[in-house]
């Protein structure tokens, strides 16, 4: 699984996540400063499976079927 996390997680929970999963950050991707729709958009197109955010109004800004 390719998991993403935002800015808003704590950046050193990609180390406790177990498994064979892929994790990286919205820094790492170069992706810092991006808007939730815009951070959605390239998380889809680059294939991830799983976005991991702590804003918890994103649900209610975008239109995102995982997000509910």
């Amino acid at each position: 699984m390719r998991i993403i996390l935002d800015e808003s997680v704590p950046q050193n929970l990609r180390l406790l996540i177990e498994g064979d999963h892929t994790v990286v950050t919205t820094w790492f991707q170069g992706w810092s400063g991006l808007k939730n729709g815009a951070l959605l958009d390239a998380s889809e197109r680059a294939g991830f499976d799983l976005f991991v955010t702590a804003d918890q109004a994103l649900s209610y800004q975008q239109t995102c079927p995982a997000a509910r």
